[in-house]
């Protein structure tokens, strides 16, 4: 996969992210909670040695 011109890696603490990802699905759960079709679509993948 190529990368995108100008972005640059960083650290950053994976429990956090883990939260941020857990916050949106929530957020999207409760968004979507009345609508006659409902879908959250998740992927992942690895990248780098990291």
């Amino acid at each position: 996969m190529k990368s995108t011109p100008g972005a640059e890696m960083v650290m950053v603490d994976r429990i956090q992210v883990q939260q941020v990802l857990i916050n949106l699905m929530r957020n999207t759960i409760e968004a979507i909670r009345h609508v006659e079709r409902r879908e959250l679509s998740i992927r992942t993948m690895m990248r780098g040695n990291g």
